[in-house]
């Protein structure tokens, strides 16, 4: 046995070595228990989600240190605190420090980490949340790691708090990730953590803490109980065992009740997840769109409001993504190429980004028929969202500290932002009518630049795909063939201007050149709007896919019906082989007619979740993006969009009636209309499987589901930070109660009785602060006494009196306040203190 004396108090710390060691390793064992329960339950998520050997075995050294540091922080006597603090603080840095050196690596395998669990809550919520391009290599260092946080985590709360329960939150998170996407726990998890949870909870195997005597020399004779122990951990397995068994048959009944409802639990569990999905915020940022055929959800709740000072003589299109990479049915976000590129050649990429977003708007100025302009103000429901959704032909020259463009793609504005105001055109859209307007371009600003990224878009945004399926080479050819053009259009043209008008002069055939680009691209998106059109029908409610089989393909070859996604997807995938720079986009529609006038002479539309949109942007050299519409149903300027609820029982219909209907008599029909424009036979077929279906979702090409899913992850993620939160606040509270009270008491030990009699008095004048903090903010003495008899008469007037006489005693004079005095002023303290808490 050992001894540690305190000088100031001549007490003996007194401990049992051997049992404290013994408590040590007892909590490591329940711990490490608990941790191969939780890599085994990570692992019943996905077969993916394992660690390396290296951190299997560097997580549970770690792990062992902090138990020993930790435990033996009592040892240290009136240094504890201090002992535990610094272990905390040195294992909190020690993890930010091996973050940052790794933060490539991390960055990489937590991508991989969200996008591999992201499969089985697609999979399971039937949503189309997008992850990342990420390399896998690095999932098990960004898994390790994460275990690693939760345990230790979990060894801090527990030590700090002296409670246990803290050690069960490791766990529960990862059951918890489980149990969200339908996950059957393992049963090698399930069994080291209840083995975790025995050991824990069995009973210390004799002091962990230290004993504090009254008197030196005093010791108390510590009693072996290790068998009693081992017979303790004993009984409490048989009982815990015991427990399931009887559990297990007392709900065999209700389990069959399940089985036999089960058609009816499962709509009740849908409706619940449905109102769950409601919950969650009304937008949310996506970074990747992916194709498919489920049926979109749509509601009204509001995404914004656009005003403006004109009402707009187009349609507006709110850009929210855009992409040119479509892989494995998913089209990607975009890389950092341009940045990367621009800088290496030398130009500002911010710079460039802006003229491609205001050229147009630059260009209009003189020009009668497109020069209408106003102001948009854009007020956002969710100011958190760090997308602009502006709409095109923006002036964001004098807007730079709010709004910007981020890379070429989309206007960005900064977090929190909850209105954004710009200067636009009237005319937005009209690609048909105005094209003349937008091909021309003179006296355009930095046209090195601008030809520097007329290089650039088709380089990265022509053909970026490795290979076309079958249904795109298909309408490609069909599409050449009406427009009377061969595969080498690009160059015919450069040819047919350089020998027949321009020669030599450089300037002039750059010029001609373009304008001829720029019309021939439009030509060439029209052809493939309309060959869309002839053969595709527009509806929501499309035929299941296949495990594995791509929707786009599906679209092209063998459907008769689509919606928005597939045909801006299927579009851009055609114009992209036809050398045409193009990028599919997503975001939201505003018609025309939806803006209403406004007591103020404005006009002003309201942006619902069901006006989500997908559409074709298509590059035009020397000008920019501009949107093109391939989708029926969205070109006119009426308030109707194909998504408004009176609309989807006749798709339902319709599309009955299609899948009803006798497949071969269609198919010749079709067959004969495409061999007729491709000109082979095995193109014949090709074109006649892909001719019978039609554009027109009005969400982002899945981008309602995809939005759905997302709000159910943003939801529950946001839930989980919440209550961490709100755990760490009262954990905190709690702890700086108790360590008020722990400081109090330690001065009435000590008979330190000023200091007592001063630290109660303070807290009771702050309380009555608190509570009417205007009229007190300066109290006098008698005041002060006034409002204590007022405001807790349980305490006597006669015993406040007193109280105040000591309180004054203790804080203006040098005498020595009593015993009786300090315990007088405790009772009242006692006594304030169950009326507040």
């Amino acid at each position: 046995m050992r001894k540690n004396t305190m000088q100031k108090t001549n007490k003996t710390t007194e401990y049992v070595f051997a049992e404290n060691c013994a408590g040590a390793v007892r909590s490591f064992m329940a711990t490490e228990l608990l941790f191969y329960g939780m890599v085994f339950l990570a692992t019943s998520i996905l077969e993916e989600w394992t660690i390396s050997k290296a951190s299997f075995v560097w997580i549970q050294v770690f792990l062992f240190l902090a138990i020993v540091l930790f435990h033996v922080a009592p040892l240290c006597g009136k240094y504890e605190a201090v002992w535990s603090v610094g272990t905390e603080l040195v294992y909190i840095l020690g993890s930010a420090l091996y973050f940052r050196k790794n933060f490539s690596h991390m960055k990489e395998g937590y991508q991989a980490l969200y996008s591999s669990y992201l499969i089985p809550w697609n999979a399971y919520y039937k949503s189309n949340i997008q992850g990342y391009d990420a390399d896998m290599t690095y999932l098990p260092l960004a898994l390790g790691f994460t275990l690693y946080l939760l345990l230790m985590f979990g060894v801090m709360l527990r030590y700090m708090t002296k409670q246990k329960l803290f050690l069960l939150l490791p766990g529960i998170t990862i059951l918890s990730a489980g149990l969200l996407v339908n996950a059957l726990p393992s049963w090698k998890g399930v069994a080291f953590y209840f083995a975790g949870l025995l050991l824990l909870f069995s009973g210390p195997y004799a002091r962990e803490r230290v004993a504090f005597r009254a008197k030196k020399g005093e010791h108390k004779k510590q009693e072996r109980v290790f068998f009693r122990q081992m017979i303790s951990l004993g009984c409490t397995a048989v009982v815990a065992v015991g427990i399931v068994l009887l559990g297990g048959t007392a709900f065999v009944r209700p389990a069959e009740a399940i089985a036999k409802n089960g058609k009816q639990f499962y709509i009740f569990q849908t409706q619940l997840e449905d109102r769950l999905k409601n919950i969650g915020p009304s937008y949310v940022e996506t970074n990747k769109a992916e194709v498919d055929n489920n049926t979109p959800e749509y509601s009204d709740r509001k995404i914004l409001t656009i005003s403006a000072e004109k009402k707009p003589e187009t349609n507006l299109y709110l850009k929210d993504f855009c992409s040119s990479r479509y892989v494995d049915g998913t089209w990607k976000t975009l890389d950092d190429s341009y940045e990367r590129e621009a800088k290496k050649a030398g130009y500002d990429p911010d710079h460039i980004a802006v003229l491609l977003s205001q050229n147009v708007y630059e260009q209009s100025q003189g020009n009668d028929n497109i020069d209408g302009r106003t102001t948009y103000e854009i007020t956002y429901e969710n100011a958190w969202s760090s997308n602009a959704l502006v709409p095109y032909f923006m002036d964001l020259a004098d807007s730079k500290d709010t709004v910007w463009v981020d890379k070429d793609a989309v206007v960005k504005k900064k977090r929190m932002k909850s209105s954004v105001k710009a200067e636009g055109l009237l005319q937005n859209t009209k690609m048909d009518e105005n094209a003349q307007y937008f091909v021309w371009v003179e006296n355009k600003e930095d046209p090195d630049a601008m030809s520097w990224y007329d290089t650039y878009a088709y380089k990265h945004y022509a053909k970026p795909n490795a290979s076309a399926t079958d249904g795109v080479i298909r309408y490609t050819k069909a599409v050449l063939e009406e427009s009377y053009m061969d595969s080498d259009w690009y160059t015919a043209r450069k040819d047919y201007v350089d020998d027949a008008y321009y020669g030599e002069q450089d300037f002039a055939l750059e010029e001609a050149m373009m304008q001829y680009v720029n019309m021939s691209r439009l030509d060439l998106a029209r052809s493939v709007k309309d060959i869309l059109n002839t053969y595709k029908r527009y509806n929501l409610y499309l035929d299941d896919l296949t495990p594995g089989e791509d929707a786009v393909a599906y679209f092209l070859e063998k459907g008769k019906e689509g919606y928005c996604m597939h045909f801006a997807s299927a579009a851009t995938l055609i114009l992209q082989e036809l050398g045409v720079p193009a990028r599919y986009a997503s975001g939201y529609i505003v018609k025309r007619e939806s803006f209403q006038a406004q007591k103020d002479g404005s006009y002003a539309a309201d942006v619902v979740d069901r006006c989500g949109h997908a559409w074709v942007e298509i590059y035009l050299d020397g000008i920019g993006w501009i949107p093109y519409e391939v989708t029926p149903g969205y070109g006119g300027i009426n308030a109707d969009i194909p998504t408004n609820e009176e609309n989807l029982k006749d798709l339902k219909a319709d599309h009955d009636k299609r899948k009803d209907t006798t497949a071969s008599s269609e198919s010749e029909n079709t067959e004969t209309q495409l061999t007729e424009e491709t000109q082979t036979q095995d193109s014949q077929t090709q074109m006649t499987q892909q001719s019978t279906q039609e554009p027109g979702k009005n969400g982002t090409g899945g981008g309602k589901e995809l939005s759905q899913g997302q709000k159910i992850a943003t939801f529950v993620i946001g839930i989980l930070i919440i209550l961490v939160v709100l755990i760490l606040v009262l954990y905190c509270v709690v702890r700086l109660q108790q360590n008020y009270r722990n400081v109090l008491l330690k001065e009435l030990r000590k008979k330190q009785n000023i200091r007592a009699v001063k630290r109660m008095n303070r807290r009771i004048y702050k309380n009555v602060r608190k509570l009417v903090p205007a009229q007190f903010s300066s109290m006098t003495d008698a005041e002060y006494e006034a409002r204590l008899k007022k405001m807790y008469p349980a305490v006597s007037e006669e015993d406040w009196e007193q109280y105040m006489r000591i309180a004054k005693k203790a804080a203006f004079s040098q005498l020595a306040i009593s015993d009786e005095e300090v315990r007088f002023c405790y009772h009242i303290y006692r006594t304030y203190r169950q009326k507040n808490g």
